[in-house]
């Protein structure tokens, strides 16, 4: 489904926080052929998701402790 209208040249949507976003505020994935493509969620979103995923597996490892399993 089309849920944003096509993007200027140059830019790009990121579909977290809905904002047209020139190509340079994407990080590029490599695939193992050598072929660049760009990621979905641009540069701020993409380091508040792995920032949220460092601390959930902080808590994890952190309660794991508290109960002697780890």
């Amino acid at each position: 489904t089309n849920l944003f209208p096509p993007p200027k040249e140059g830019h790009k949507w990121c579909p977290c926080c809905f904002k047209e976003l020139p190509l340079d505020e994407f990080h590029d994935n490599v695939n193992r052929n050598g072929n660049k493509t760009k990621r979905s969620a641009c540069k701020p979103c993409n380091l508040k998701q792995q920032r949220e995923a460092r601390k959930n597996k902080n808590a994890i490892e952190f309660m794991r402790f508290q109960s002697g399993l780890g």
